[in-house]
């Protein structure tokens, strides 16, 4: 996937000196906002209102049905820089507000903030576009209204852009983790785990499918505790699955395909190992791990816990990434 052009800020964007360069060099535009908050002073502050709550219910609609953006907290209209206090209390107050602002709710609103002098400082809240889109505001000033961004403005989505939007199928956003299982590693010499599919979208994913590939001696695929809820085949030590005719994965809903048992014996430590698996399901993107390290990288973990061979893993990959 391209990077989008607010990823490529947020890069730049840790200091104060980065904020002053920011608002100096871009104006703002469809995926950039400025506001000033408010309030001087968020300290003793318990909730977000008023203006400050609709720019941030606004800013989550419109970028959020769009293609994403950044709203930053800390700079006035002619792009002053406007530090306030109390800007951390006022970050966790933005993370509790995001379910509360819009329906469907936006499921990836992220936050950081930025001191300045004076034990004031900046509130960067980062808004993806959201796979739930179209995402309506429900705050009181802005109720029942959608946004959309464009050029340098929020703006109401024309009725006819709005049908198409609620007509187009939702896509499917799984996600992947490794669970640990409760046994008695270092008596039975052997460490094992899950892989755990998420679906954190709003809509029911069907033919889940995993795909699996091991290449690492003493390490074997072994079944996942929702093994029965899968079909397909197994060779050497690769094994390709698929959910069963008619199993729906629920939003929010878990299961678990498949595992590693590995047996503590070391390995060549002059060599490179790999693990790699993609998974996915119907209209989805394939999501793909691709772990590779050497055989003494993987060794110095194995005396240390099964929590150290899980971080190795995904140290040594680019995380899960989508492909297609």
């Amino acid at each position: 996937m391209g990077q989008k052009p607010y990823e490529a800020i947020l890069k730049n964007l840790s200091t104060e000196k980065d904020v002053e360069n920011l608002a100096k060099e871009t104006e703002e535009c469809f995926f950039l906002d400025y506001k000033q908050s408010e309030k001087n002073d968020y300290t003793q502050a318990r909730s977000i209102k008023g203006s400050d709550l609709a720019n941030v219910a606004k800013s989550i609609s419109g970028f959020g049905n769009a293609l994403g953006g950044i709203l930053i907290f800390g700079v006035d209209n002619d792009k002053n820089l406007k530090p306030f206090a109390g800007y951390e209390t006022f970050e966790t107050l933005v993370q509790e507000s995001v379910s509360r602002s819009t329906n469907p709710h936006h499921e990836k609103v992220e936050t950081k903030s930025i001191s300045a002098d004076n034990r004031k400082g900046y509130v960067v809240i980062i808004i993806h576009q959201s796979h739930n889109r179209p995402l309506q505001v429900i705050t009181n000033s802005n109720t029942h209204r959608y946004f959309y961004r464009t050029g340098e403005s929020h703006v109401d989505i024309p009725h006819d852009v709005l049908i198409g939007m609620l007509g187009r199928k939702i896509p499917v956003n799984l996600s992947c983790q490794f669970q640990i299982k409760q046994k008695d590693d270092i008596a039975q010499n052997i460490f094992e785990f899950d892989f755990v599919l998420r679906n954190n979208s709003s809509v029911i994913a069907r033919d889940v499918w995993f795909n699996m590939d091991v290449g690492i001696p003493n390490v074997s695929v072994k079944q996942g505790s929702s093994f029965d809820l899968f079909t397909g085949h197994r060779m050497n030590n690769s094994i390709s699955m698929i959910a069963i005719r008619n199993y729906r994965l629920p939003p929010q809903g878990y299961v678990s395909p498949a595992g590693l048992s590995i047996t503590k014996k070391f390995l060549d430590q002059n060599r490179d190992y790999n693990l790699y698996f993609t998974f996915g399901c119907e209209g989805s993107k394939m999501w793909e791990f691709d772990s590779i390290f050497s055989g003494g990288e993987f060794n110095a973990q194995l005396n240390k816990g099964v929590r150290d061979v899980i971080t190795l893993l995904k140290k040594k990959s680019k995380g899960i990434i989508e492909r297609i």
